[in-house]
């Protein structure tokens, strides 16, 4: 597995500085979602549902972010394609996955924001039937 650093082929150093602070960004993200979904669970003034879209959309984002780990590590490391593939298969599925529902997070929120508009007194109960939500 080769990475196309076509843009990077007169200076490499920069391709690897752009990776090197993508990880560091990435990694400091990580650190921050446990306390971040603390904080969205602790807080009483949002709706239960929207704080359990917003823990789930940071539990997604981690096994991304894993998983592009692993994909570098794939990528750098040397080791022959033979003895990678099959996690390089998950972890391509994985990182899909993460794609696909960042991408639905929008309509998601929408969808969970008109219906407690429309259907508020029986939303704003907060019973376990609203999660179907």
């Amino acid at each position: 597995l080769q990475i196309n650093s076509t843009a990077f082929v007169r200076s490499p150093r920069l391709l690897l500085s752009v990776v090197a602070v993508e990880m560091i960004i990435n990694c400091c993200l990580l650190l921050f979602l446990p306390i971040f979904c603390r904080i969205v669970w602790k807080s009483g003034v949002v709706h239960r549902n929207f704080r359990l879209q917003l823990c789930t959309s940071a539990c997604y984002y981690s096994l991304g972010t894993i998983s592009r780990f692993y994909l570098f590590y794939a990528q750098y490391s040397g080791v022959p394609d033979e003895e990678i593939t099959n996690k390089y298969l998950l972890a391509q599925l994985l990182r899909s996955a993460e794609d696909v529902y960042s991408v639905s997070l929008f309509v998601s929120f929408a969808l969970e924001r008109a219906i407690a508009t429309y259907k508020w007194s029986w939303y704003e109960k907060g019973s376990t039937s609203t999660l179907l939500v």
